[in-house]
């Protein structure tokens, strides 16, 4: 309403004006943790790689699954619920549990 009221009536609304709108950012992250357009990122590594203990040996494809962290309840308390408040700034490092 805030925005609304800035405006004047013939003024269209630009890219900054919807970046200003902080509560419409935490509903469009939450909606994109929760059903992100990309589901897993596919790479082929080109050299041996070791990650944590694990070796990932070159030529072989991985695949990063987002779904799997963003719907993960070690990463996001009550990942199954639609909580736009979650992308609150607070005095906590982050939003996961």
């Amino acid at each position: 309403m805030e925005l609304k009221r800035n405006k004047n009536c013939s003024d269209g609304y630009a890219w900054t004006d919807y970046l200003s709108l902080q509560f419409t950012q935490n509903v469009i992250s939450e909606t994109l943790r929760m059903a992100n357009i990309v589901n897993a990122i596919w790479r082929k590594a080109i050299k041996d790689v070791d990650i944590k203990g694990y070796l990932i040996p070159k030529d072989w494809c991985v695949v990063a699954s987002l779904t799997s962290v963003h719907l993960d309840g070690m990463n996001y308390e009550k990942p199954f619920e639609f909580d736009p408040w979650r992308w609150e700034v607070s005095n906590q490092a982050s939003s996961f549990v």
